[in-house]
Formats: structure tokens, sequence, C-alpha cells
């Protein structure tokens, strides 16, 4: 009994070692958060070379490939409008935001139309559409709203996602590093919590979740994480596209596998997204782990039985 135990504590111990340092691997480079980067780019903290520098930046940006962002929606989330509005505070200079809802009395709606009111010169475009019949309601979204994306580089960002004006840019930037790179994701620190069950959500996201992404996906094992995900939609219908994942419920999973199977890399960005957790109960946590559970106990039966 013994051995038995020192061999879990030993495995536990393992796990959570190499999880911190596969967190922290990942995350190297991460950019400053605004409020200090404004900090240091004032004339008090730099030297007089600080503006060229800031210069080549702007003209890096002025080349990057366009981008169409596909934020599906459903209902009016806490912290909605402050989420969507991160990203049309973005610094990329040639993108355009896709907002998607099946019903015509979506809450979310109103949110999107003040908020493109607010900035009218972000291309903004809102899709009221029945779906499609997909099974996952997610996919069953997105393929409503695809058509509606005019440029070829994706990137799918839940509601919950609130990002700094970077954000984008540091995407496209680490897709177009290496011509092997087929997706780039990120990892996600839970919070806003507003109670217990939130608290708890946060809790897992930013330990088992962070960790249980980054160490696979840096060892070549692609575990993506579909609350931000970016790739070129040429590739992707090349290995099939929205279709194929249609039916499947951890379709950020099979997707993150289609590319690693296809030949391409999965990468996850330095910046750590902020994923805004408010009004969860701990009954609509425990039923979250529960399904998160039957997941992993179908895709990583293994692992699974390890973590219980």
């Amino acid at each position: 009994m013994n051995t038995v135990a020192f061999a879990l504590t030993g495995l536990c111990s393992a796990w959570t070692l190499l999880g911190t340092l596969s967190v922290i691997r990942a995350t190297r480079g991460q950019r400053l958060p605004e409020s200090v980067a404004r900090r240091v780019e004032d004339p008090l903290f730099t030297n007089p070379d600080r503006g060229q520098a800031g210069s080549e930046r702007a003209g890096r940006a002025r080349d990057l490939p366009p981008v169409s962002v596909l934020k599906p929606l459903c209902g009016k989330d806490a912290g909605l409008a402050d989420n969507l509005e991160s990203f049309f505070l973005q610094d990329h200079p040639n993108l355009e935001l896709v907002f998607g809802v099946q019903r015509p009395d979506d809450p979310a709606i109103g949110v999107v139309q003040a908020l493109a009111a607010r900035y009218p010169q972000v291309a903004t475009k809102l899709v009221i559409h029945p779906g499609s019949g997909a099974i996952n309601p997610k996919v069953d979204n997105l393929l409503g709203m695809l058509p509606h994306a005019s440029h070829d580089l994706l990137l799918i960002s839940d509601s919950n996602v609130r990002a700094p004006a970077h954000y984008v840019s540091e995407m496209v930037e680490t897709l177009l590093a290496d011509p092997r790179n087929g997706l780039v994701t990120n990892l996600f620190a839970g919070t806003g919590e507003n109670g217990l069950g939130s608290a708890l959500e946060n809790v897992q996201l930013n330990g088992f979740c962070a960790a249980g992404s980054a160490l696979p996906t840096l060892l070549g094992d692609a575990l993506v994480i579909g609350k931000s995900m970016l790739f070129s939609r040429q590739v992707f219908e090349a290995l099939g596209g929205f279709r194929r994942v249609a039916d499947v419920l951890a379709e950020d999973y099979v997707m993150g596998k289609l590319f690693q199977h296809g030949g391409y890399r999965v990468r996850i960005a330095p910046t750590v997204l902020d994923n805004v957790t408010c009004g969860m109960t701990v009954r609509g946590f425990v039923q979250r782990q529960q399904r998160w559970a039957m997941l992993r106990s179908r895709l990583r039966p293994a692992a699974q039985l390890a973590c219980n």
C-alpha cells in the first residue's frame, strides 16, 4: 500500500512540476500588460532610440495579412460588452469582426450593434442565421457565419474572452513564424469570479487546464483550447473543414488533431488571455466538470484514470 501511495505521490508531483514548467515555457516572451507597457514607453524610462523601434513595430503590423475574427454568440454573458469591446480595440491594421447568433431575439445582438455604432472604423458584420443542422451548437453557429468571412486567416474566439490590444497581431505573427505552423491557440487565466462556483471554475482553468494543454502541446501531442484558434481557412478546408467536426462534441480537440495528423504544428501564443467567469453556481461547476470528465475518459482514458 505504501508503494502505491509513494508512486501516486511521485506521479502527482511530476505532473505538477512538468505542468508548471510547460506553462512557463509556453508563455515565455509574453508582452507586457498595456498599463505597464505605457509606463515603459514613457520617455523617462526609455532611450532616444525607442521611437524608432516603435515605428518599426508599427511597420511590421501594417504588413500582416488580414484576419476574420469569428465570434459565435448565444445570450448575454456577464461582462459581454467589455469582452467584445476588447476586439474593437485591437491594433491589427486589417481585421473584420464577424458575430453570429441563431435567434433574432438574442440579447447579444443589441450589445454588438451598440459597439459597432461606437467604433464605425472597425469592419463589423452581424450574422443572424437559423443554423445548418450540425449537432455541435458552436460549429453550427460557425458554419452559418463562415460565408460572411472575407479573409483566409480565421480566428475563432469565444464570447467570454477578453484580450489585450496586441492579441490578434501576436497570433498572426506566431502563425507566420514558421511555415510548418498550422494552428495557434492560447492559454487562459480565469478572472472575474463573483462566487464560489466561479472561483472553483477559475482554479480549474488556471491550474489543471493550463498545464494539461501546455504540456502535451509542447511535446507535439496537440491539445487545443477552442476559446482561441487561428488558422488558414484554405488549409483547414483541405483537412476536412468545419463539416468534419460538425457532429463531435470536442471540436477543438479534433481540430488540433486534424492539423497535427496533417503534418502541421500546433503552437501556443505567449499571451495568456482572460477568461471572464461570472455567475457560475457550485452546481453549474460540478455539472461542467462532469461533462469534461466524460470527454477526457473517452479521449484519454489512461490520463483520466491517473487523475482520479
